[in-house]
C-alpha cells in the first residue's frame, strides 16, 4: 500500500537499513521493501536544510521525464545495481567510509541523470552546491562526513557518533538523529 503512494515509501515501513526491491511488473505491484539484518549503531544522520520551498517539479513527474528524455538514464539501472552491492557490503562489514562514499556518489549520479533530461531537472540551489563544497573541504581536513540527496535541494549528512560534536560545531543548527539508538539494559 505504501508503495502505491510513492515508489520509495515502502522503505519507511521498517526501521534501520531497508532494501527496496523494484520488481519486474510494469504496474510495480511486485515491488516491496525488506529490512536488512545489520545495523551501524554509531551512524548519525543530519539534515542540512537549504530551502523549505516547494520543489519546481514533483518527484514522480521528474522521474517520468528523466526516464523518457535523459541520455544518461540507460546506464542508471546498472549504476544502482553496482551501488546496491557495494552498499550492502558496507552495511554488513560495518564500513562507514564505504557506505558514505557509495551514498554520495549515487546521489550525484542520480542528479546528473536528471540534469541531463530534456528540459533539465535541477533541484540544486547555489546553497546546495556551496554545502557540497564545504563537506568535501571538511573531509579533506580529516572529518569523515558524507552527504546524500534525494529529489530536492537539501542535503542529508552521514557521520559517526564520535564526530557529532565536530559536525555540530561547524553546523550548529543541523538537525541530527542517531539511526540505531543504543539500547539500555
Amino acid at each position: 500500500m505504501a508503495r502505491q503512494g510513492s515508489g520509495s515509501a515502502c522503505r519507511a515501513i521498517y526501521k534501520g537499513f531497508v532494501e527496496w526491491h523494484k520488481g519486474v511488473r510494469e504496474d510495480g505491484k511486485d515491488s516491496y521493501a525488506e529490512p536488512l539484518p545489520s545495523q551501524m549503531n554509531d551512524l548519525c544522520l543530519g539534515l542540512w536544510m537549504v530551502s523549505d520551498k516547494e520543489k519546481p517539479i514533483d518527484s514522480r513527474r521528474a522521474m517520468i521525464q528523466t526516464v523518457e528524455t535523459s541520455p544518461l538514464y540507460e546506464a542508471w539501472p546498472d549504476t544502482v545495481a553496482r551501488d546496491l552491492t557495494q552498499m550492502k557490503q558496507a552495511i554488513y562489514e560495518n564500513d562507514f567510509l564505504l557506505l558514505g562514499k557509495v551514498a554520495e556518489e549515487n546521489a550525484l549520479a542520480m542528479h546528473a541523470t536528471m540534469i541531463a533530461a530534456k528540459p533539465a531537472i535541477l533541484y540544486w540551489l547555489p546553497e546546495s552546491v556551496a554545502a557540497m563544497h564545504k563537506i568535501w573541504n571538511w573531509r579533506k581536513e580529516g572529518l569523515n562526513l558524507f552527504f546524500t540527496m534525494d529529489a530536492g535541494p537539501n542535503l542529508k549528512l552521514l557521520f559517526l557518533k564520535k564526530d557529532e560534536a565536530s559536525v555540530k560545531s561547524l553546523l550548529p543548527d543541523l538537525q541530527t538523529l542517531s539511526l540505531f539508538p543504543s539500547r539500555k539494559l
